[in-house]
């Protein structure tokens, strides 16, 4: 038995499992999560597709061992406050009959669009079927499953987009800026293509929501640096916090009369006026002490 700890759906699960023990049996017999079919258990009919770190895997063929500390999501996990635009599009289009094969074409389906759109490549519907190599379907006759793919490939591109314009507007980027080489790191644009999974969680850029559609940007080098301004703003803000602290301090050190002195109570903090020769306190709250 080997203890594991990995992330499902967004989830942190541990379990001990036989060291044979499949990622698709632990799915299902260890988290009860059922949406992950199994029909023929030779890594054949992709019905068993699961992503693993943002890749389609088919998870009959994977040992659940192997996995220890990575990112798991199923079909259970994909649709997150809503049906995520596959699932809808296959809805539409009547990408489905018995329902059998649809998880893995579904979870196959995100992740085809992901790559390519990742790549900078149409995805055509020559691409589409040659993708679906390893995805068998028993009912449709693939034309709708295809048709489905297309369909929500248009929808996830358009909803990026949208993203991208809610994010630059969050930046102080306008739309014409998207194209520029000067932008550090990257420009939405190379955002949106470097995303690699464009699932549907809140980003939070410099504090702000940037938008519900766009969820895993982490391999995206600029969110560092967006990291970094926010960092530069705050110690920007403290040190013209302590500089005016010393500028108020100077002026009121400037107009005691002579003979004072400002001291700080080490016990209160507070700042008090002290006159060395008469041995007179008053504290700094009371104001200026006459002259």
């Amino acid at each position: 038995m080997t203890k594991i700890t990995l992330k499902v759906n967004g989830k942190t699960v541990s379990g001990d499992v036989p060291d044979e023990t499949l990622l698709s049996v632990f799915l299902r017999e260890n988290l009860r999560l059922t949406g992950t079919h199994v029909g023929c258990d030779t890594s054949q009919c992709g019905a068993c597709v699961v992503h693993v770190d943002g890749k389609s895997v088919k998870s009959c063929s994977t040992l659940a061992v192997s996995l220890e500390g990575a990112e798991v999501t199923t079909i259970e996990g994909l649709a997150n406050g809503g049906l995520h635009p596959m699932q809808v599009a296959f809805n539409d289009n009547h990408g489905l009959q018995c329902g059998f094969c649809t998880p893995g074409m579904i979870m196959t389906g995100v992740d085809m669009v992901n790559r390519y759109k990742t790549e900078g490549t149409e995805l055509t519907s020559e691409a589409i079927r040659a993708e679906l190599e390893g995805n068998i379907c028993r009912c449709t006759g693939y034309h709708n499953i295809v048709k489905s793919i297309e369909d929500a490939a248009a929808k996830m591109w358009s909803e990026m987009t949208v993203a991208q314009q809610e994010a630059a507007q969050l930046l102080g980027w306008s739309e014409k800026s998207w194209d520029n080489e000067d932008q550090t790191p990257y420009n939405m644009r190379d955002w949106a293509e470097m995303s690699v999974e464009l699932q549907t969680a809140a980003v939070q850029v410099l504090g702000m929501e940037a938008s519900k559609f766009v969820r895993r940007i982490s391999d995206a080098a600029y969110v560092p640096t967006l990291q970094q301004q926010q960092q530069q703003q705050q110690q920007q803000h403290h040190e013209e916090h302590i500089a005016g602290v010393a500028t108020e301090t100077e002026a009121k050190v400037s107009v005691l009369p002579a003979g004072w002195d400002t001291c700080t109570d080490p016990v209160s903090g507070n700042e008090y006026y002290f006159h060395a020769a008469t041995n007179h306190s008053r504290w700094a709250s009371e104001g200026i002490p006459p002259a």
